[in-house]
């Protein structure tokens, strides 16, 4: 894939990159009352050879979309697992997860899961951008329903 400004592949360690990440959504979370928790279950992970930039905006609609479907005093988890060919970014909620008839269309743009929502902060587009970002970076998206409610979105990049 030729490279742009707009996407920049380098080597890069990710380990400092979930920090910033933390840092930025920690504030919000703590307003809603709804802890966020770090979980890096590996000692060591892979370099990944990878745009950090993209990757951050992607990992941010994960947990902007956790954050703003989480109930007060629910938890959000951020957790990368490395599973010997890919490393997965996991942002999991413990939420009111997303009903079975909305779950194939997520990932649609413009789709929103919930049509009572009156704030104008989400118009569908998110998981949508994530998606895409997903395919620049050569990995793919998914969720899965989290054990006890809620939902976990995870990003599978190859190594």
């Amino acid at each position: 894939m030729p490279t742009s400004k707009r996407f920049i592949r380098r080597m890069w360690k990710w380990t400092p990159f979930y920090f910033p990440l933390y840092e930025a959504f920690e504030p919000l979370c703590l307003k809603k009352k709804i802890p966020l928790i770090p979980d890096f279950s590996s000692e060591s992970y892979p370099t990944l050879y990878t745009d950090a930039e993209r990757l951050f905006q992607l990992l941010s609609i994960f947990l902007d979309n956790a954050i703003s479907y989480a109930s007060e005093g629910s938890s959000i988890e951020l957790q990368v697992v490395f599973d010997g060919k890919e490393l997965i970014f996991s942002v999991i909620d413990h939420g009111k997860g997303i009903s079975k008839e909305d779950q194939p269309f997520i990932f649609d743009r413009f789709y929103c899961a919930d049509s009572s929502r009156t704030e104008r902060q989400h118009f569908g587009l998110g998981l949508s951008i994530a998606k895409e970002l997903a395919k620049l970076l050569g990995g793919t998206v998914g969720f899965s329903e989290t054990k006890g409610g809620g939902a976990t979105f995870y990003l599978k990049l190859p190594v």
